[in-house]
């Protein structure tokens, strides 16, 4: 009986929201959208990623509970403007010719959406990983049944929301691959855009002109493929179409492998490029862009995967060159950032970084430890900083205010740590971390140094196989920074 009245409440509260937004639309102005200014105000954005994207039984799937509106108002309180919601229909649909998407799912995507618009966010609903389960071979392996399947969800999503307020976008299909060559791949993306493209401007209500999203293959910004999508772009002659691409860094940085430990040049130069690419074929030409998914690779496997330090130097900088050059950001989140349960950021420093980024930039230092080898004498130690407009305020150690001339000296943009003062830190035999200097600068975020007493790191010999695997390490007090290519002898 208790069950009965759980579902009897849970429809009458989808029937209230419904309600509710049906208001909402009607109430949206209709006039023509100034679709730069529209993007202007999705600054920044979030992903609800491996939620309703998940392949499996419901959005629980990939382990994240299920998303609650407390969930929704914690993205907008944090200052996200807008939120991306990739859906996989794959497994949420029939088999049969009308491919009818699953009703309950579609339900919980709706109040998902109706909950961000609500909170005033601007809201991006997908195709996801479609593109990779049945999209990617099936265009040239069973091209019919394929757009067919492709057609039936967008005529489906888009009569459903088609009297939703214009703050709901529509983007076609996420990071689209398909088999073939780069031209035929080429080919089968312009003919599933325009596909989505007839469809939703098709459907009547808001979608006359409503913004909507195209990304280009694979979500890519090499020069042949962001070419691509502008020429196809141009050819629609529709004001109201936003560009989209994904960016996860300099590959070797952004797995911590070859060597790029550092947020160096090279890693610096890729953001450079890419960005500028992006915005002198799109945004120069009043063609909006959304780096719809941005991160780092080795996030995959865990969020240390690059050293603290470096990463936060890569993100002030990735935002800010973002932002100069007017491209949309939406951080990937997976649940491996923002909490689900706790509504808790998991790593604060990171988001601190972003959140910063959005409207300043922060100085950033060359190093962000101190290394003192146990059985060396201390000496005077230099810390160099790009201080990107800012300057020095105070340095501090465990809320102590340190004393200029005394304890430290700054030249410049460098700041020199004296011998004496950091004996004073070392008064034990203890090996790691002895202490965290921290420093204020007069905008953007602290800047916390690590002073580490060491001794070499010593190895064990070891066997094993290549499903398990260790090196018995003894590290007495240093970090493993990465791993480098090496030579294993068979006994």
């Amino acid at each position: 009986m208790r069950k009965k009245f759980i579902f009897c409440f849970f429809t009458f509260v989808l029937l209230l929201s419904f309600t509710s937004i049906t208001s909402f639309a009607e109430e949206t102005p209709t006039t023509e959208l100034d679709i730069e200014r529209y993007a202007e105000n999705m600054q920044p954005g979030w992903n609800l990623g491996n939620t309703f994207d998940a392949v499996g039984n419901d959005e629980t799937a990939w382990g994240n509970p299920y998303v609650t509106q407390e969930l929704i108002q914690r993205v907008a309180d944090q200052g996200f403007k807008s939120i991306r919601i990739p859906i996989t229909f794959d497994q949420r649909m029939g088999e049969d010719d009308d491919y009818q998407i699953n009703d309950d799912f579609l339900k919980r995507v709706d109040q998902t959406v109706q909950w961000a618009l609500e909170e005033d966010l601007y809201v991006m609903i997908n195709v996801h990983h479609d593109s990779w389960l049945w999209v990617e071979t099936g265009m040239q392996e069973e091209h019919n049944q394929t757009v067919d399947r492709f057609n039936a969800i967008w005529t489906q999503l888009a009569d459903h929301f088609k009297d939703y307020p214009k703050e709901l976008m529509f983007e076609s299909i996420n990071e689209p691959r398909f088999s073939g060559t780069e031209e035929e791949s080429q080919a089968y993306l312009n003919e599933l855009h325009t596909h989505f493209y007839e469809i939703v401007r098709g459907s009547g209500g808001y979608n006359d002109n409503r913004p909507l999203v195209l990304p280009t293959l694979n979500t890519g910004s090499e020069p042949e493929k962001i070419n691509s999508l502008y020429e196809y772009i141009q050819g629609l002659k529709d004001p109201n179409i936003i560009a989209t691409v994904h960016y996860y860094g300099f590959w070797p940085f952004s797995v911590n492998i070859a060597g790029y430990t550092r947020f160096e040049e090279d890693t610096k130069k890729d953001i450079h490029t890419v960005f500028d690419r992006v915005h002198e074929t799109f945004t120069a030409n009043g063609i909006p862009v959304i780096i719809g998914e941005y991160g780092l690779l080795g996030f995959d496997v865990d969020t240390g995967v690059v050293q603290q330090g470096e990463k936060l130097k890569f993100f002030e900088h990735m935002i800010h060159y973002a932002n100069e050059k007017e491209l949309i950001h939406m951080l990937w989140d997976n649940g491996q950032h923002l909490n689900r349960d706790t509504l808790e950021w998991n790593d604060p420093e990171f988001f601190n970084m972003l959140k910063t980024s959005w409207d300043t930039r922060s100085a950033t230092p060359n190093d962000n430890f101190i290394y003192l080898e146990q059985s060396e004498e201390i000496t005077d130690k230099v810390i160099t900083f790009d201080l990107n407009g800012n300057d020095f305020d105070e340095v501090t150690v465990t809320d102590q205010v340190l004393e200029e001339e005394n304890d430290y000296e700054i030249s410049d943009n460098t700041i020199t740590f004296s011998k004496k003062f950091l004996q004073s830190l070392v008064t034990t035999d203890e090996l790691g971390t002895v202490s965290t200097i921290t420093i204020a600068f007069t905008g953007g975020v602290d800047w916390e140094i690590d002073v580490i007493v060491y001794q070499t790191v010593e190895l064990e010999e070891t066997e094993g196989t290549t499903v398990a695997f260790r090196i018995p390490a003894s590290f007495n007090g240093d970090q493993l920074a990465t791993m480098n290519n090496c030579t294993l002898t068979k006994g």
